[in-house]
């Protein structure tokens, strides 16, 4: 079944025989989700069964949050409907420190092969080598369910720039927008009793401080609501008004997208549908990639610097995670910049700041500060805010390393889009200059791309923003 380029074998031999496990991670919806529908057609060639599980860590973990969970159970709540009406039975496996990541298999008779969700970052990859380890005669597959091109497919290594991958994205994006195939009914099902949600609920074993998730209602449901209101009220104006602080021009579908209640394929084959319904999507969006982004009016030009924030920017930042092992850290920064860096290491800093400090948004900047609280209280900043948020971390911590540590662990702990490619990346562009160039020199930056309040300032109405989620807090200018 190698023939799907969305998917790899990662073991010595494949599947002959046997119960199918698909381990939902961050891919947590029912449909169009092409790790599922691996797992459906590989159980289904053999007749055998097919089985859902998912991994609740119940010990404290960067992110491991209230808010975390009052996204992600949710999302598996309806998860589980959906998979119960097509009798696939979810089994919602709880993982202590000490417990193995895999005792579900111990519970599940005659397991065949196990299909995860291609994930790159650093937990996952020491999960695939610990079951490879322990389970070397079971088929283990990766499938990417999460990018419009698979990341492997996207780049064979590491792209340095924007451009240089946007170019290869280009080049083989109208080669995956087909559109997926349907989840079938399973003729027979192991039995499993339902999850015992209120139990997983009352014990968890999280940050209870961080709760929440705003205005959002969680799932693949509310996804493609979030979807479809983003195509009728801002979708021609986003080019125009997505960086303005005092409008909602964002498309907020960020938080869908990282916990998987929707897929970018889903995104763009939306999207073309929406342009051009009686076209393929393939020649739609090349069309669209290959409108002036700043150059188009209406809808064209927005929908191309849509596709170019939702599709190019987050799977350039996938490449970099897959590719770099040291993704979340100063030595994960290009050469250029951990140079300019070191040269700049001892320049006098006019603040210093704790992470005490910063994560109670007490710094002497009333835009950082709201721009913190927006993230504490809503568990979304603005997307341009964002930006100047980590470069501000930069200019007033002690080191550089410290700042991306700082960043890092305020975007997982807080952003309910947190643990993700795009978050370690939008924190190592602002901070280390990743897939950014050599800018002109100045104090603490170096030649780290600068971004001063005035230019924030120019954004929209600020002291709107500012009051909105300040509230009481004191407020002062540098």
């Amino acid at each position: 079944m190698l023939e799907n380029p969305r998917a790899r074998l990662l073991s010595s031999s494949p599947y002959k025989q046997g119960t199918v496990v698909y381990h939902m991670c961050r891919d947590i919806r029912a449909h169009d989700n092409d790790a599922l529908l691996y797992a459906q057609k590989l159980a289904h060639g053999k007749q055998a069964h097919l089985v859902v599980v998912y991994t609740i860590w119940n010990y404290e973990w960067l992110g491991g949050t209230q808010r975390f969970y009052d996204w992600v159970i949710p999302s598996l709540k309806e998860v589980e409907v959906t998979l119960r009406a097509h009798n696939i039975p979810l089994i919602v496996h709880v993982e202590h420190r000490r417990t193995p990541a895999y005792t579900y298999m111990e519970t599940l008779s005659d397991v065949g092969a196990v299909v995860v969700d291609q994930i790159p970052l650093s937990f996952m990859s020491r999960w695939k080598s610990a079951f490879q380890k322990k389970y070397p005669t079971t088929p283990l597959y990766e499938v990417d369910a999460h990018n419009v091109v698979p990341v492997w497919e996207a780049s064979s290594k590491q792209e340095f720039t924007a451009h240089a991958f946007r170019r290869k994205l280009h080049e083989k994006i109208t080669l995956f927008v087909d559109d997926y195939s349907t989840l079938h009914k399973q003729a027979a099902s192991l039995h499993h009793a339902p999850v015992d949600w209120q139990a997983i609920e009352t014990n968890l074993v999280c940050r209870k401080d961080v709760s929440g998730v705003g205005s959002y209602m969680p799932g693949e449901q509310a996804a493609h609501a979030q979807l479809k209101d983003f195509f009728k009220h801002k979708l021609s104006s986003y080019e125009e008004s997505r960086n303005a602080i005092d409008k909602d021009g964002q498309s907020n579908l960020s938080p869908y997208i990282s916990h998987g209640n929707i897929s970018r394929r889903r995104i763009v084959l939306e999207l073309c549908k929406h342009l051009k319904p009686h076209q393929h999507p393939s020649q739609t969006i090349r069309e669209i990639i290959s409108a002036d982004h700043n150059g188009s009016n209406g809808a064209r030009g927005s929908a191309a610097s849509f596709v170019e924030e939702c599709v190019v920017r987050a799977e350039v930042a996938e490449n970099f995670c897959f590719y770099n092992p040291d993704y979340a850290t100063y030595e994960g920064f290009p050469s250029w910049a951990k140079e300019t860096l070191t040269k700049a290491r001892n320049d006098k800093r006019e603040y210093l700041y704790t992470r005490a400090e910063f994560e109670g948004a007490t710094t002497h900047d009333d835009i950082w500060n709201a721009a913190q609280m927006q993230m504490v209280t809503s568990g979304k900043m603005h997307g341009y805010l964002r930006m100047y948020w980590a470069k501000k971390i930069l200019e007033w911590s002690p080191s550089p390393e410290e700042a991306m540590k700082t960043a890092v662990y305020l975007n997982d702990t807080y952003e309910l889009d947190g643990r993700d490619s795009n978050g370690y990346v939008g924190c190592a562009w602002s901070i280390g200059g990743v897939h950014d160039r050599p800018w002109f020199g100045r104090p603490v930056f170096g030649a780290i791309r600068f971004m001063a309040r005035s230019g924030v300032e120019k954004r929209g109405k600020i002291d709107t923003y500012i009051h909105t989620w300040l509230s009481d807090k004191h407020t002062s200018h540098d």
